[in-house]
Formats: structure tokens, C-alpha cells, sequence
């Protein structure tokens, strides 16, 4: 997203991390695999844009700390669009990415490429083009590595018969030579510990891990499964669909293939895992983003449970992981109003009933039109989360980002009660704090539009030629501000209220004005930087701006203050969402304004800086917490 000017705080800042930690690379693109080594450290896979118009892209970040240890990017020969799809780590900790690459009298290529897991360097290429010259879609869509180090891929090539055909291939984990190719399979395979893979496809098959032939078949009724997943016993669970509407899951003996059960159920789409004890968790097909849970045993269905929580316009899964304890995680996006955009959301559920442990949501800086999403997830050693996926950012466009989670609380630290989605500081412990606490963020803000208001009359008096006393307005509104504080002797001691005003007024007439009043030629003076307007039409649009901004942060405090109301009574609120809206308030007062000067072009850039400063300035107000420590930013419930 990178540093923006806090056109309220005066302050170069870095949106709050709300995570262990969180990482994007400094180019466009997007993520949509992850995987993780022995060590903890993360592989993740996507496209990006160094060079060329995207890039097939692998990065390896520390797991401790996101740091980008290497980032691998390449494109075929033809310099166009290229993509990884799906990444995996071999035994020696090589990572192996499987896409697309596009190539000069091919097209789009099916692509596999090993890279060193020590620094990104390329060990091998495997490029297979089905019908050279024809641009049809080839793609590798899955890829994983087999208990001796060799490498299987699953996608489509094109064929004579038709424009694209399934295909299974597995290639030598040293040198990227193709040992078989087996015509079937699907989006998906999995690996028993003897080297076996399981596809799916117009049926489910055991391939022999040595030549591809096939060691059974067993089709289902017609039915097409793209989906395969191996429980601890070895046996083959999938979902299928069938073109006369029918659909389920089957599970099969990895033995013979024999059917062990099958359950029919709702429409089935999108990602699915398997838990320890063998239950099976797949999304159901809708708008409602529903899990399903089914019985290992004999397919009945455990439970049912949207991720879509009240308010949602609404949410969807990309990916799911299981945890050691059986917990579900899911990725993917929701859209938490009917004005929000998608969020790049990850949540974890229990494993009893489906009921929600934690959430977490992230944006990115484009809050009108853009679109955040989650796209791969995974769970280290440790039980912590690492969500691949995407963040919108207002100047450099849709950003690759990693980002790394608290198993247990979602996230970074278990210290005291946590605020709100991306705010500083804590709930109030008791409600004499959070009276303090939640009026002094209150009047602040009245008083930061007071000093705003001030500044709104000197500029149009100046422009006017006549006189205006803002040293009198300003003194004026911090007595006002003064004598409220007064009233309240119960406010904990780390709230300084003197301090808190003393530094907004500063800020508010320095970094703020010039930011709102930058046209013209005439300074201020005083105390005010900026300058004033050089003519009405300028006047009456960085009047509008200032103003907005105001209210911005009128509405940004009420959400705060709301959020710590109700998470002290131990009650839910979408702080996000509240300041979505808020957000949205503010573009539409400032997106349409007319005669802007050229330094005004970017207001959406100030909306954003002055949530972003409100946000992390929350733990001024609402400081006071059991443990007596500052925390950064937290989780959103």
C-alpha cells in the first residue's frame, strides 16, 4: 500500500499492521498459492509485475517475520501474461510452482518450474503445449511432490478432438524430464506415502506412482468429480456433480476402489478438506458461503454453517486448511455493507459446530471500487495462519500480499482485549474508563472541526481582502474543549488530555491547512501554513475538502466509540464496516467537486490517510488495559 501523508495528524504513515506480520511486494500482482517449508518459512506463488505485463512470480518470506528472503519472476518467451497457480516444497525444500507461461508460436503453455529453496534460482523448466500455434488455455492448476522428491502436475492442454483436455503429468524431481502422462484427472490429485496418485474426472482413478497406469476405476453414476482429497487411512474422498443436477460426496476404498459411502447433498463448489479423524468440510454451491460437515464414517452431515455474518452483502470461500485440532480456517472475501467493498477476510471456525473463533479483515487503501480477496491458505507447525491473496492500493493498483496470523487469536498477541479491526489501543475496563476514554475522542474530534471551521473563514476572509481574528477562533474553541475536559477527574492516567489537543491544534494548523489550502502564492501566515485561495472556485473546493474531512472524523470516532461500547459489554460490532461507510460519506461529498486545483486531485488520497491516522492515533484515547501495554493493532469481532 505504502506511506501516505495524514492530511489530519501531519504524519507519515504505514497502514497499521493487524497481524504478526504482513507483507507485499513492491510490484503489482496478486497471489494465489502458499506453501511452507520444514523451517516455518513461507513459499508463495501469484503473478507480479517487475517487467514485463506479468510475470510468473514465486517468493520465499522468513516465517518469523515476512521478510522477503528471494522473489523469483520470469515470463515465456513471448513477454506476455504468465501466472503460477499452485505451489508445493519438496523434501530438500525446492520449491516447485505450476501455471501458465505464454510463448512465442505457442500460446499459453502448460508450465511447471523448480526453483532453489535457498535463493530462487531456476533449476528446471517443463513447458508442454498440447497444439503449438493455438491459443487455447493451457494451464497447470495443481502441483504436488511425491515422497521421493518426484513432481506431479494436474491442468488442461489442448487437443485434436476438442479444444482442451485433462491431463496428469509426472516429472523427474531432479531434472524436470517427464517420466508419465496419464490422459484424465482434473483441477486437483493427491499422493499416498507409496508414491500412488488419486485423480478424478470423468472417474476416480488409482494411477500407479511408477508407470501412470491405471491400478483401478470407479465412475459415479455418470458423474463428473474435478476435486480428490486422501484421509489418514488412505481412502479417497470427493465431491461430484452430475449433469442431471445430482450431487454429493462419495468416498472410496484406497485399496480397491471400492464405494465405502456416498452421501448426496446440496450443490457442491469451490474448496474442500479433510480433518484428522477423516470428516470431510466442503463448501456448498450459493451465495451464502456455506460449510458443510460430513461424518468420515458414513457421510452424514455434522453440520451446516454460513461464513456470512448479519450485515454482509456478501462473503465467499477461495480456500480452506484444517487445523491440528480440527478447527476450520477459510479464506476469501466479504463485502460487509451494502456500500463496502470486499475485504481480504480469513476466519476461523470450531470444529464441533462450525462456530466462528475468530475473524480478520484487511483493506486495502482503494475503499471506493477496489477489491480485496484471500485466495490460499495454510497452517504452520505451530497452528498460525498464512493467507495469500491480494490488497487494492489507490496509487499502485491490486498489490501481491502475504500476511501471518495467530492460530489462537487471529491475531499477533494474546496481551489484553484487543479494540477493533485495525485500531490501536483496548476496550475499556471498566465503565468509568470507557466513559473518559470514548468523550474525550468525542470532543476531540468536535474540537478538530472547530479548528477546521476556523481556518475555513480565515481562508475566505483573506481571499475577500477583509479580516478575520483566527488566533481568536482557535482559543475560542480549545476553551470550550478545556472547560468539557474538566468535567471528567475519572480518566486513566494514561489519557493526557492537554497533550492530545495541545498536538492536534499543532498539526491541524500546520500540516493539515497546507495539505487542504495548496494553491496559490500567498501564505497564511501565522501560525497556518498553506496558502490562501487564489480565487473562488479554488476557495470553494478546498473548503468542501476541509470540511468533509471533518466529518470524517466526526464519523471515524463514533465508530471507534461504538465499537468499545459494545466489545465491553462483550458484544459483536463491524467497526469495518462502520468506517466503510464512513469513507464512502466522505468521497461522496469530495468525488464531484468542481474547479479543484491540481495539488487537490487525489482526495480519495486524504479520506484514506485520515483513516488510516485515526486508526492508529485510537490508542491515545483508549489506552487504559489490564496489563498496562501498548499493543498495535488487533482483531475485529
Amino acid at each position: 500500500m505504502g506511506c501516505v501523508l495524514s492530511a489530519v495528524l501531519g504524519l507519515a504513515l504505514c497502514p497499521a499492521l493487524a497481524s504478526a506480520w504482513e507483507t507485499l511486494l513492491d510490484s503489482p500482482g496478486y497471489a494465489n498459492a502458499v506453501a511452507l517449508d520444514a523451517a516455518g518459512d513461507v513459499i508463495a506463488a501469484g503473478t507480479t509485475l517487475p517487467g514485463h505485463p506479468y510475470d510468473f512470480t514465486v517468493a520465499k518470506l522468513r516465517g518469523a517475520d515476512g521478510t522477503v528472503l528471494w522473489r523469483y519472476a520470469t515470463s515465456g518467451t513471448q513477454n506476455t501474461l504468465d501466472e503460477a497457480s499452485a505451489v508445493a516444497v519438496d523434501p530438500r525444500g525446492d520449491a516447485v510452482a505450476a501455471g501458465y507461461t505464454t510463448n512465442a508460436g505457442l500460446g499459453q503453455s502448460f508450465t511447471v518450474i523448480k526453483v532453489a529453496g535457498t535463493d530462487g534460482t531456476e533449476r528446471w523448466r517443463y513447458v508442454l503445449d498440447g497444439l503449438p500455434g493455438l491459443d487455447f488455455e493451457e494451464q497447470a492448476f495443481s502441483v504436488t511432490v511425491d515422497p521421493s522428491g518426484d513432481v506431479l502436475a494436474a491442468g488442461v492442454i489442448s487437443v485434436p478432438e476438442g479444444e482442451n483436455a485433462s491431463l496428469v503429468v509426472k516429472l523427474a524431481g531432479e531434472t524436470g524430464s517427464e517420466l508419465w502422462r496419464y490422459r484424465g484427472g482434473c483441477l486437483q490429485l493427491a499422493v499416498d506415502p507409496t508414491g500412488d496418485v488419486f485423480v478424478g474426472g470423468l472417474a476416480l482413478a488409482r494411477l500407479s506412482g511408477a508407470t501412470g497406469a491405471e491400478l483401478w476405476r470407479q465412475s459415479i453414476a455418470g458423474a463428473y468429480t474435478c476435486q480428490v482429497a486422501l484421509d489418514r487411512a488412505g481412502n479417497l474422498l470427493a465431491p461430484f456433480s452430475s449433469p442431471s443436477g445430482s450431487s454429493g460426496v462419495v468416498k472410496l476404498a484406497g485399496s480397491d476402489g471400492h464405494r465405502l459411502w456416498l452421501a448426496a447433498t446440496q450443490p457442491l463448489a469451490g474448496p474442500f478438506a479433510v480433518d484428522p479423524a477423516g470428516n470431510f468440510v466442503v463448501l456448498r454451491a450459493g451465495g451464502g458461503a456455506n460449510l458443510l460437515k460430513l461424518s468420515g464414517t458414513d457421510g452424514r452431515s455434522l453440520w451446516a454453517r454460513s461464513v456470512k455474518r448479519p450485515g454482509d452483502t456478501y462473503a465467499r470461500v477461495f480456500a480452506l486448511a484444517i487445523d491440528a485440532a480440527s478447527d476450520i480456517v477459510v479464506a476469501g472475501d466479504r463485502a460487509r455493507g451494502p456500500k463496502a467493498d470486499p475485504a481480504f477476510t480469513v476466519m476461523k471456525l470450531r470444529a464441533r459446530d462450525g462456530a466462528l473463533r475468530w475473524r480478520h479483515d484487511f483493506d486495502g487503501s482503494y475503499f471506493s471500487g477496489g477489491s480485496d480477496g484471500a485466495k490460499a491458505v495454510a497452517i504452520d507447525a505451530g497452528g498460525d495462519v498464512i493467507a495469500a491473496g491480494h490488497l487494492d492500493d489507490i496509487e499502485t493498483g491490486r498489490q501481491f500480499v502475504v500476511v501471518k496470523l495467530s492460530g489462537v487469536t487471529g491475531n499477533d498477541s494474546s496481551l489484553g482485549r484487543r479494540f477493533g479491526a485495525n485500531d490501536t489501543g483496548f476496550v475499556p475496563p471498566d465503565t468509568a474508563t470507557l466513559a473518559c476514554e470514548s468523550t474525550v475522542a468525542r470532543r476531540l474530534a468536535a474540537f478538530a472541526v472547530a479548528i477546521l471551521a476556523c481556518h475555513q473563514h480565515a481562508a475566505d476572509a483573506a481571499l475577500r481582502g477583509t479580516v478575520f481574528d483566527v488566533a481568536a477562533c482557535e482559543a475560542a474553541a480549545r476553551r470550550k474543549y478545556d472547560r468539557r475536559m474538566a468535567r471528567h477527574t475519572r480518566c486513566p492516567a494514561c489519557l493526557d488530555k492537554k497533550a492530545i489537543a495541545d498536538s492536534a491544534l499543532l498539526q491541524l494548523d500546520q500540516s493539515a491547512n497546507a495539505a487542504f489550502y495548496c494553491a496559490g502564492t500567498e501564505p497564511f501566515g501565522g501560525s497556518l501554513l498553506g496558502f490562501v485561495p487564489p480565487d473562488p472556485a479554488t476557495a470553494a473546493c478546498e473548503d468542501a475538502v476541509a470540511a468533509a474531512i471533518g466529518q470524517l472524523v466526526r464519523e471515524l470516532v463514533l465508530c471507534h466509540a461504538t465499537a468499545a461500547r459494545q466489545a465491553f459489554k462483550g458484544l459483536g460490532f463491524e467497526d469495518g464496516a462502520c468506517e466503510a461507510d464512513a469513507s464512502r460519506d466522505y468521497y461522496d461529498a469530495t468525488g464531484n467537486l468542481k474547479s479543484c486545483p491540481p495539488c487537490l486531485l487525489r482526495r480519495d488520497l486524504l479520506g484514506f490517510a485520515t483513516v488510516t491516522a485515526l486508526n492508529q492515533q485510537n490508542g491515545n484515547f483508549y489506552c487504559a488495559s489490564p496489563s498496562g501495554a501498548f499493543l498495535d493493532p488487533p482483531l475485529d469481532f
